[in-house]
């Protein structure tokens, strides 16, 4: 298992080895998921997101790598549906 924390100073990690700090937040995730691929576990993982990462563009790029992943992502996000934008919420709805 992996945590990291953002300081003033850099990013903090339990993970050997680990230098580079990304630009941001959403793109630690991606490093983190590939890295845990080599944890040789019995089950596949499921990464627990935060709403800084809430970004639709990435959790595509994750499903299609074959990620496993949960998010708590903020309801009020805008979303184009049948040529509207509208809220997140609404169309679950």
């Amino acid at each position: 298992m992996e945590l990291r924390l953002r300081t003033a100073d850099g990013v903090l990690s339990t993970r050997v080895g680990k230098t580079a700090t990304p630009p941001g937040h959403v793109d630690e995730v991606l490093d983190a998921m590939k890295a845990a691929r080599g944890w040789n576990l019995d089950k596949q993982p499921v990464h627990v997101i935060d709403r800084e990462a809430d970004s639709v563009g990435h959790y595509r790029d994750w499903h299609g790598r074959g990620h496993r992943f949960v998010v708590r992502a903020d309801s009020n996000r805008l979303v184009q549906w049948h040529d509207r934008e509208r809220k997140l919420a609404d169309v679950v709805a």
